[in-house]
């Protein structure tokens, strides 16, 4: 919804985790023309069981045509 907020902004900053930074790059892309990404590095026992469910919501978003 930030693409409609603000429809003159034509490159954006994302902050978020490591793990999410690819999928988020790509779907920011689509309704901006330049994106940057910054990914923290959260704990391991954190990152092991995000990253599986990344890659469950990257299949996903790739099926749904969101990627």
């Amino acid at each position: 919804y930030s693409s409609q907020m603000f429809p003159t902004i034509g490159r954006i900053i994302l902050v978020s985790d490591s793990y999410h930074m690819f999928r988020a790059e790509r779907v920011f892309k689509r309704y901006y023309h330049e994106v940057h990404g910054y990914g923290s590095r959260p704990r391991l026992v954190l990152r092991i069981p995000n990253a599986y469910r990344e890659v469950l919501a990257l299949a996903y978003y790739w099926l749904k045509g969101r990627l």
